[in-house]
């Protein structure tokens, strides 16, 4: 849990403190309040381990991975398996490749159709 909590701090530029189920939030009052709803979501899915790509989702404002009768998928291979229709935004070409055509990319699980 702390690695998550160091990654929220860094991604939304808070400062979490914690004391077994205690949080405290210091920072711009939107990115607090963002933080907050991160924390509240990790804590309710914690009876497995969570992916430090879950935060990172939920991070960057997908928030849907907190809703009930979400599945957070493993990869984009387990992503493809599953959708129907996959929209992808990222940085630059090689991660475009990657996703699409990497060792654990869409097109592994993509059916034809």
């Amino acid at each position: 849990m702390d690695s998550h909590i160091r990654s929220i701090e860094a991604g939304l530029q808070v400062k979490v403190a914690h004391r077994f189920e205690q949080f405290r939030i210091e920072g711009p009052k939107a990115k607090a309040n963002q933080a907050l709803e991160t924390l509240q979501a990790l804590y309710e899915m914690a009876k497995k381990p969570i992916p430090a790509e879950t935060v990172q989702l939920m991070l960057s404002g997908d928030t849907a991975l907190a809703e009930p009768g979400a599945t957070a998928c493993p990869n984009a291979t387990e992503v493809a398996t599953r959708a129907y229709i996959i929209i992808t935004l990222l940085p630059a070409t090689p991660h475009v490749e990657d996703v699409l055509f990497g060792e654990t990319g869409v097109a592994k699980g993509h059916s034809a159709g």
